[in-house]
């Protein structure tokens, strides 16, 4: 059973031990303001050099939620809905920089668009794609600017030996 998007056993009592957090059913209203507090804590350096959240920003972000929601989120439960917003974000990200396929995201739709034979290319190259076709992306723009520099991609990297030669001045 659900009861305001905590999921609780039918009879009210769990008697399991409790490692982690409660599991959310997370709602779009949830994400609207988890998105958009998060957008006001990245000027105010919500985020740490290893590219995660600080812990006083998952806090606030949890408690706007409860604020504006009368929810009971904690931190745990926020940085669990942030790395999987990122997954999916990484997914559409990576179907919209295959260029090649002439794959855009459209801003109006929220889902990534193309002509059926793009869309069919592209799914024989990435078989495990066809459900990206009808997915909408609600939060896509604002996911690159969260997640933007969150990961690796190769450019700008040096081998030892592209050092070896800055320091030999060759």
């Amino acid at each position: 059973m659900v009861v305001g998007g905590v999921s609780t056993p039918l009879n009210g009592v769990d008697n399991r031990k409790r490692k982690r957090s409660t599991q959310i059913r997370w709602f779009p209203n949830m994400e609207t303001i988890l998105v958009e507090v998060l957008l006001k804590e990245l000027p105010n350096g919500g985020r740490r050099a290893d590219n995660g959240w600080r812990k006083e920003s998952l806090k606030r972000t949890a408690d706007e939620i409860n604020s504006r929601l009368g929810m009971n989120l904690v931190s745990d439960n926020v940085r669990s809905r942030l790395n999987t917003m990122k997954a999916a974000w990484l997914v559409a990200k990576h179907t919209v920089d295959a260029s090649r396929f002439g794959l855009a995201f459209n801003k109006e739709t929220k889902r990534i668009d193309a002509d059926d034979n793009a869309w069919e290319s592209y799914i024989k190259a990435h078989p495990g794609a066809s459900s990206l076709k009808q997915k909408m992306f609600p939060f896509y723009d604002e996911c690159c600017i969260l997640f933007g520099n969150d990961h690796a991609t190769g450019e700008g990297g040096n081998t030892g030996f592209d050092d070896m030669e800055t320091d030999s001045g060759g």
